[in-house]
């Protein structure tokens, strides 16, 4: 098994389908991101500038989960959670990729580095017992969001990753990399809110 891994490998690093164009198209997809902190989606768009690289934008809506929070469920199958902790995260980042071993690899994968920096948005929902209305199974997400404060800071990432082109008009975006996002304060039990991040995207080209 282990050969049959390292042969495909192998195969996807040294086959020529074709040198990369000269010029690569701009790119826009949306996907998702998991982090050690919680989950969400995000939208992309990417400016080629040239064959090795790219002036690259996103936003991305992430759902923090509370240190101590876990669900339950009731006797007819309902889940609610306990020590909820609601807390919302908008990172808006501009960054650089820089596309590796171009010409050296098939042009269907595309392995890159990327470094993006811009404001983060963390918007604190009151947590369900804090409010008058609260109950065992908590209450409305308007009524927390209306209670709910906002709070700024600077962050940024690193990632590791790859295009891995899947026809002419689309592709498969997959990194793995580092966030730093520190709002110099506690919220909700959490302090900083950076970590390690695993993001797919489907995309399309913009020829």
């Amino acid at each position: 098994m282990k050969a049959l891994v390292s042969f495909i490998l192998f195969f996807l690093l040294t086959q020529s389908a074709g040198a990369f164009p000269d010029k690569i198209p701009n790119e826009r997809g949306f996907g998702i991101t998991l982090t050690d902190k919680g989950a969400g989606a995000r939208i992309s768009y990417s400016w080629s500038r040239d064959r090795k690289s790219f002036i690259t934008s996103d936003i991305e809506i992430i759902i923090v989960d509370g240190p101590d929070e876990f669900p339950l469920f009731d006797q007819f199958g309902f889940s609610f959670k306990i020590a909820n902790e609601n807390l919302l995260l908008l990172p808006i980042m501009i960054g650089y990729r820089r596309m590796l071993f171009v010409d050296s690899i098939a042009d269907n994968l595309r392995p890159y580095v990327q470094i993006s920096a811009g404001p983060v948005m963390a918007f604190d929902l009151k947590d369900d017992l804090d409010l008058p209305n609260s109950s065992v199974n908590g209450v409305g997400f308007i009524e927390q969001f209306s209670e709910g404060k906002a709070h700024y800071t600077i962050g940024t990432k690193i990632l590791f990753g790859a295009l891995i082109e899947t026809s002419k008009k689309s592709f498969v975006n997959v990194s793995f990399g580092y966030s730093l996002i520190d709002f110099g304060k506690t919220l909700d039990h959490r302090v900083p809110f950076g970590g390690i991040a695993l993001r797919a995207e489907i995309g399309r080209w913009i020829r």
